[in-house]
């Protein structure tokens, strides 16, 4: 009887950290499966041209995103950012970032050259570049570099320093070249290109290729905004005949959306239904005046 008490209060005292294990397995595999999720949103949408550490960047589209989080961003959205190493925050200056770290000068354009006035340290436990960006619900954007001790002296230090200055060359330059919203004016735009989209189901469940075939030359179309989108904010959905058939592409949506948010209506038209002969697949290409 004695013996059971015993092993009773032995599993009494380790039950709780066999719990705790299985409760971090389960968050860290929800994470993994969460950052896989993204990952193949961000390569089925984007096509990474550079990519410095966890930063993945699209040049052609001007997006870019951090390994982890779950969503991309825009050059647009980038507010600011800063280095904190050990805790101690270097931050920018009108977006430009001016941060002494490590005994280096991280500058505009990167280069390395020299700070008498930086702090002095033999060991850093910890070296992330935050990055605060245009979005309530996720502000901050973090890129971990460093996150166990590392000596200012050991060449791991030297090598993370040489990534984290281009990190900060590379957000000053998306900051300086970001696509610049566009101001409502007087002009017309008259716009032809393909629905994006065709090949999924549509907010409704419904196979897009199967609408596709049944519409024709000078349908008339209904765009409708989408803020709320997940994968891009500047979403617009493209509607004929009371049904969803896809959305504008989200180069052409970045441009699109700010003048629908200032209350210009596109309306548009199919100019033709086309069928690929390889797949018999269908795309759809449109006329759009805003």
């Amino acid at each position: 009887m004695g013996d059971l008490v015993i092993v009773l209060i032995i599993l009494a005292c380790i039950l709780p950290f066999i719990l705790l294990i299985i409760f971090n397995l389960k968050n860290n595999n929800i994470r993994y499966n969460a950052q896989k999720v993204m990952q193949k949103v961000w390569y089925s949408k984007y096509k990474t041209t550079k990519q410095l550490g966890n930063l993945y960047i699209d040049e052609r589209k001007k997006y870019w995103y951090v390994y982890g989080y779950d969503r991309a961003y825009r050059y647009s959205d980038i507010v600011n950012f800063e280095i904190i190493q050990n805790g101690t925050k270097y931050k920018t200056k009108n977006g430009i970032t001016r941060a002494v770290v490590g005994g280096l000068l991280f500058g505009t354009a990167g280069a390395v050259v020299g700070a008498g006035t930086a702090q002095k340290e033999s060991i850093v436990n910890n070296m992330s570049i935050n990055i605060r960006v245009n979005d309530a619900n996720s502000p901050l954007v973090s890129i971990i570099l460093i996150s166990e001790a590392v000596n200012t002296s050991s060449t791991t230090y030297s090598n993370t320093v040489r990534l984290a200055q281009q990190i900060i060359a590379q957000l000053s330059y998306m900051k300086n070249n970001a696509t610049q919203t566009i101001t409502i004016d007087k002009n017309k735009y008259s716009i032809d290109t393909r629905i994006a989209g065709v090949k999924c189901t549509n907010d409704k469940g419904k196979e897009i290729q199967a609408i596709l075939p049944a519409l024709h030359k000078g349908d008339k179309l209904i765009f409708v905004r989408e803020p709320q989108n997940e994968y891009d904010k500047n979403a617009i959905k493209v509607i004929c005949d009371y049904q969803h058939i896809g959305y504008i592409k989200s180069e052409l949506a970045e441009k699109i959306a700010p003048l629908m948010d200032c209350g210009r209506i596109p309306k548009g038209i199919i100019t033709e239904i086309i069928v690929n002969k390889n797949d018999k697949s269908y795309s759809c290409k449109i006329h759009i005046n805003i």
